[in-house]
Formats: structure tokens, C-alpha cells, sequence
């Protein structure tokens, strides 16, 4: 899951959000971090150069990276040796872990006792809540991947087709939560959309149900209700995270916390579960399958570092409402990838993937929705005056 979409994801689909996620993402550390960088690299045109390159350009990126991340969490699922739920949990957030502690290590520690010197007892005491919000954040977004390999383990083959649909309406369980948690109001394109994806996931459903496909699992169905709980988990995740960062948290040092709590959470949930069933799996973290080890850590590596920072990238050198609907597009690109590079088995319906289409086009409409408002009221007011 993208962790700096969380602000923008939410509020692109409010009123008066449409640079409202790119502007919290500058005003924070992020910028003194880049800055940080260059000189240790003693490159100073080096971000520069980069923020040159237009957004879509590595929004695109940021969705290839996605799509192939998703490939590698369904190759890992497929093989006979394949992960428990809560073992590829554990494991998919050390590297995520390592990265943002290098991040906060490399750009954020040298500026920080600077920094402290000049803040005020309020201003410490809010950054521990917004600390301990990422905590929880960490235990949400753990679970909720542990949620997600679920759902493609019992959907097996048709683990794409039929999990990635309804995982991704976490952007709109992000919106609606933030809509009523923080007050925010979000426009009509939101209900809109929000209706088109619905009749997507149901046409995803009914024409899996459908088809005739001898490698089609029995127990496809749970997949739905395990990515709906992924889903969940990864929105409040979002919201938990964007309010920890509006307390002050550096987006680096809260990524650390974030996965370095929720792998932990992750293992000690498995660890009891092993007690209760009086089994071994926590054992699984060390002794997995190397070629299925490797899938689990690419698929983090590839969602959770690369793709992540291509997102960053796109969203801070073009309004969201530009590159977001690229991304919306990713679940279809995954599982045409998962057919090509994991063999027929893995073969798309040709009505589910019409209804996945669905799905995107609903989620782009609630991205685009709100620009097209702006631009039409502005064309109001001067034909008013």
C-alpha cells in the first residue's frame, strides 16, 4: 500500500482539497530531507533534475510498480511452499522498516536537534501522539496485508481477478473515513464513483461465479470479504498516519515506526495463534522457502519502496488530479501481468476484466471529478462577469 498517497487519496475528493495533499506532503521535513540529501550526494541539481521529469512520467512508473509488486505477492501464494497470511506480513515490513530508518538516519537526524532546541513543550507533546498514531497505524497496515495474502491463498489462481477489485476501495473507505472523522466534505463525484465501483465489484463477483474454469477455487467467494477487511485496515491506516503527520511526524521516521510495530504486531498475533492451534508457523520467518522468501521480499521492496517513491515524485511536480487516475488503472495491468508471467492458470475472464475496468473507471472518476467542478465554476464565474 502507497504510504505517501494517504493525504493525497483523501483529499483530492473534498472540496477544496485538489493541492491540498501536495502542499501538506511540502510543508512538512520532506523538503529540508530532499535538501539533506543532495548534499550528502554533493549533487545539488540532482532533485532538481528530477522534479523536471513530468509527473506522469513517474506515475506511470509508480503504477507498473504496483502492478508487478502484486505479481510477486501472487507468485508467492501459488507455490506449494507458500507463506502463512501472518509470516509474509512479518517479513514484508523489515525492508520497508529499513528504509524509512535509513531515511530518518541519512536526511532527517542531522537537522533534528536544531530543530527541537526551538519547540515548544505543546509542540513535543503533540508529536508523541502523532508517534504512537503511526504505532497504531502499523498494527492496521500489517494486519490488513495479512488480510490481502489471505484472500489470494483461498481465491488461488484467480487471486488477482478477484481480490484486487475489492481491496482497492481502501481510497474510498480512506475518503469516508476522513469525511467523518476529520469533517472534511467530500463532492458528489465521490457518491458517483463511489456507485460505478460498486457495480464493478458486483459484475467482478457474478461473472466469477459464472465461469467454467477447472482451476477455479472452491472457496473463491472468501476473497472478497478477506479484501474488504485488507481494505479497511489499510484506510484506517491512512488515516491514523495523515493525522501523525499533521502532528509534526517527519513521513520517514513515521514509515520506521510504522512497519517496524507492525511487524511485530504481525509475529505476536502468529505466535499466539500458533499456541491456540498448537502449531509452528512462526517458524516459517526463518525458515521459509527461498524462492517464495524472495517473491515476499520483492513484492515489499517493489510496492513498498519503489513504487512509493514514484508516487512521492508525481505528486510533487503535478496536481493530483493529473497523475492519480493513472494509478487507478494498476489492478487490470496486474492481472494481465499475472497472466502472462504466471501461465494460463492465472488467465483473466474476459467479463471480470471488463467489470475490473468498471472499477477503475469509478475510482478515476472520483479522482478527476473534482477538477472538472473547479473548471466548470470558474468557467461560470466569467461568464458572470
Amino acid at each position: 500500500m502507497p504510504f505517501f498517497s494517504y493525504i493525497d487519496t483523501i483529499d483530492t475528493t473534498c472540496q477544496g482539497g485538489r493541492y491540498k495533499g501536495v502542499k501538506e506532503i511540502n510543508s512538512m521535513d520532506t523538503d529540508k530531507s530532499f535538501a539533506t540529501a543532495t548534499k550528502v550526494a554533493n549533487n545539488p541539481g540532482l532533485i532538481a533534475r528530477l522534479q523536471s521529469v513530468p509527473g506522469q512520467i513517474w506515475m506511470v512508473l509508480a503504477m507498473l510498480s504496483f502492478a508487478a509488486g502484486n505479481v510477486y505477492d501472487q507468485a508467492a501464494t501459488q507455490n506449494i511452499n507458500r507463506p502463512h497470511p501472518l509470516v509474509a506480513a512479518t517479513i514484508q515490513a523489515i525492508p520497508v522498516f529499513l528504509y524509512g530508518l535509513l531515511g530518518y538516519l541519512i536526511f532527517v537526524r542531522p537537522n533534528l536537534a536544531r530543530k527541537i532546541s526551538v519547540e515548544t513543550a505543546e509542540i513535543k507533546a503533540e508529536r508523541r501522539k502523532g508517534w504512537m498514531l503511526f504505532a497504531i497505524a502499523g498494527v492496521f497496515t500489517q494486519i490488513g496485508t495479512a488480510a490481502f495474502f489471505q484472500a489470494l491463498i483461498v481465491s488461488q489462481f484467480q487471486g488477482l481477478n478477484i481480490t484486487l477489485p475489492f481491496v482497492q476501495t481502501w481510497e474510498l473507505m480512506a475518503i469516508l473515513m476522513g469525511a467523518f472523522f476529520l469533517k472534511e466534505k467530500p463532492t458528489w463525484t465521490l457518491y458517483v464513483g463511489m456507485v460505478i465501483m460498486v457495480c464493478g465489484l458486483a459484475g467482478v463477483a457474478i461473472a466469477t461465479h459464472a465461469q467454467e474454469d477447472p482451476f477455479k477455487s472452491p472457496n473463491w467467494y472468501w476473497a472478497i470479504p478477506f479484501g474488504l477487511a485488507a481494505a479497511f485496515c489499510w484506510a484506517t491506516a491512512a488515516i491514523l498516519a495523515r493525522v501523525g503527520m499533521q502532528k509534526g511526524v517527519n513521513p520517514f521516521g513515521g514509515l520506521g515506526v510504522q512497519y517496524f510495530v507492525g511487524g511485530i504486531a504481525a509475529a505476536a498475533l502468529l505466535w499466539i495463534l500458533d499456541i491456540i492451534q498448537g502449531q509452528d508457523n512462526l517458524s516459517q520467518v526463518v525458515k521459509l522457502d527461498g524462492q517464495v522468501l524472495l517473491y515476499v521480499i520483492g513484492g515489499a521492496v517493489i510496492n513498498g519502496i519503489l513504487a512509493t517513491g514514484f508516487l512521492t515524485f508525481a505528486l510533487r511536480v503535478a496536481p493530483a488530479y493529473k497523475v492519480l487516475p493513472i494509478n487507478a488503472v494498476y489492478p487490470a495491468l496486474a492481472v494481465l501481468l499475472g497472466w502472462l508471467f504466471l501461465g494460463d492458470k492465472n488467465r483473466p475472464e474476459l467479463w471480470a476484466f471488463l467489470a475490473l475496468l468498471v472499477v477503475a473507471g469509478g475510482l478515476i472518476f472520483t479522482q478527476v471529478g473534482p477538477y472538472l467542478l473547479e473548471k466548470k465554476s470558474g468557467v461560470r464565474s466569467q461568464e458572470s462577469e
